[in-house]
């Protein structure tokens, strides 16, 4: 009887020191599994909340329907006239998109500044995309306060630049940075049709329906051959 128990108490000790080695496995090869999950994506974000700023940082907050709550991270940061947001550049980039609220109803620019350097172009913010309204749901109606605006900066800037934006007149919450190195523009496949050579507006401010149209027409003999496609 002695014996089994003896036998039983090694045994336990031995399920136990293997349960422990495979516990300090796992702490140890959850890193590597951390980095390794998740899409490649070809941009690095940096929070507004992390950078340095003359405006203010507002969050984190968790409460339905405020801006700060739909942020990322629950945190970012809002700018007066005049108030900026600086980020240094976490690698090499030559454009930037950056996540941003304005008030209802309102629309603005923010400078673009790279190293102290304030670019010729603004990056465009405006509210027309944002504030959806979801009746049907309890607590807070209004959503989606977030929009995004993208510039190619026209110039590489390095890991340790600064590139800082600046609220020109509305008010304009700062949210995140996304910085890429974008490629050139694709080359115009064989047999491509243009809709900017139909008469497309390519800022995007006019209405290009019917440039559309005309593109798709000229394009039905080139993609479908003999087997022609209709369109409504």
């Amino acid at each position: 009887m002695h014996s089994n128990s003896l036998r039983y108490v090694r045994r336990m000790s031995a399920i136990g020191a293997a349960v422990a080695l495979a516990a300090g496995l796992l702490v140890a090869l959850a890193p590597a599994a951390h980095a390794a999950a998740g899409a490649d994506l070809p941009f690095t974000s940096v929070e507004a909340e992390s950078a340095t700023t003359t405006g203010t940082k507002i969050g984190p907050d968790h409460t339905q329907g405020t801006i700060a709550s739909e942020a990322s991270g629950r945190q970012a940061v809002r700018l007066g006239a005049g108030q900026r947001v600086e980020f240094t550049v976490p690698r090499a980039a030559n454009a930037v998109n950056v996540s941003y609220n304005v008030p209802d109803g309102q629309s603005g620019a923010l400078n673009v500044y790279v190293n102290g350097t304030k670019l010729a172009k603004t990056l465009a913010v405006t509210s027309k995309y944002s504030y959806v309204d979801t009746s049907w749901i309890a607590g807070a109606k209004t959503h989606h306060f977030f929009d995004n605006a993208r510039l190619l900066l026209g110039q590489n800037v390095q890991p340790g630049d600064k590139i800082a934006v600046e609220a020109v007149s509305t008010q304009v919450t700062v949210d995140v940075a996304d910085f890429e190195q974008v490629a050139a523009a694709a080359t115009k496949p064989a047999g491509a049709v243009s809709v900017t050579d139909k008469g497309a507006d390519p800022s995007g401010q006019g209405d290009s329906t019917q440039a559309f149209r005309n593109a798709i027409a000229a394009a039905q003999g080139e993609w479908c051959g003999s087997r022609r496609a209709t369109t409504g």
